[in-house]
């Protein structure tokens, strides 16, 4: 995943399983020391949450559309 993919996430927070729902943009990538690869994703505003800026790993995330 690259800045300005976009993606939806696919794994169950302990917020409940909408509170990051539709699509999101990715803005940022950071490796850690230990290797881990996380990605900074803008979710959209939703009827319960505001629009939020947050960090996840690889793993909780789905490509949905490259950036060219």
């Amino acid at each position: 995943m690259n800045v300005g993919d976009v993606v939806t996430f696919i794994r169950k927070s302990h917020h409940g399983p909408a509170y990051f729902s539709g699509f999101g943009v990715v803005l940022d990538s950071y490796e850690t020391e230990d290797g881990l690869l996380l990605y900074e994703v803008q979710w959209p505003a939703t009827d319960k949450w505001a629009a939020e800026r947050a960090w996840h790993n690889d793993y909780e995330l789905r490509l949905v559309s490259e950036m060219e």
